[in-house]
């Protein structure tokens, strides 16, 4: 299914004010100086394409930002192996970790990328803003990779890469934020949803990313542990050196 960004900020955003200004403006031109008849054509049109988005056209955009979602993974997967010059075949103790999820506090780095979550007619949260992350280990050290992507143009608008040797890694720690998330771009209405972080803290370095409670993944946890023994068991045979 191609992605159509368009497609996705009217899902998220609605119709910007100037649309709807013009077409207001177009509307009472017509209706008072062309013709009655015609003017009130349009707003019957004009409703019953509203009526159909609501039935039908939102649930197209959902299936084509889950199904841009799911190529984002598997893209970034790649992309991450490319941007921390890791080889696929290299040998790792334990396996990757792979977190997607929204990036809400984003607006605190870049306000030109604007936030907002929206519950879909499956019951299922979807953002305009996604994080996705990636751990990686070797013996020594482990390997972040993150990307924020923004649905409204599909394009990552920032992206990075950490290092840290696990004999510098002071902590990790996991928590569980409750967040009202805005739900439309006009009313002032809002809903409380739950979001997982998981942190990392370390010499010098402070990381945290963040992804949904939804996110289907039911080895997830026995991939937090298998990363917490081992950063564990490195640690201890760094400080029994």
């Amino acid at each position: 299914m191609a992605y159509k960004a368009k497609k996705a900020r009217r899902y998220f955003y609605g119709l910007s004010p100037v649309t709807l200004m013009i077409l207001l403006v177009l509307f009472l031109i017509v209706f008072y100086a062309i013709n009655e008849t015609l003017g009130i054509a349009l707003v019957v049109f004009y409703l019953v394409l509203a009526v159909y988005y609501h039935f039908v056209g939102k649930k197209e955009a959902e299936a084509m930002i889950d199904a841009f979602t799911a190529s984002e993974v598997k893209m970034l997967e790649k992309r991450s192996m490319k941007k921390l010059g890791l080889l696929e075949d290299q040998q790792m103790p334990i396996d990757p970790i792979f977190l997607y999820g929204p990036s809400y506090d984003i607006e605190n780095l870049d306000p030109r990328h604007k936030w907002i979550g929206k519950l879909g007619k499956d019951n299922k949260w979807r953002y305009s803003i996604m994080e996705f992350t990636r751990f990686r280990f070797d013996e020594t050290q482990i390997y972040i990779y993150f990307a924020h992507v923004d649905l409204a143009n599909g394009a990552i608008f920032h992206e990075g890469t950490i290092e840290c040797f696990y004999s510098d890694i002071n902590s990790v720690n996991a928590s569980q934020v409750m967040k009202k998330v805005a739900v439309s771009n006009w009313l002032p209405r809002k809903k409380i949803n739950f979001f997982e972080n998981v942190s990392i803290l370390a010499d010098g370095l402070s990381y945290s990313a963040s992804f949904s409670v939804e996110l289907d993944e039911p080895s997830l946890a026995e991939k937090f542990v298998a990363m917490r023994s081992l950063i564990r068991e490195r640690k201890r045979g760094f400080e029994a050196c």
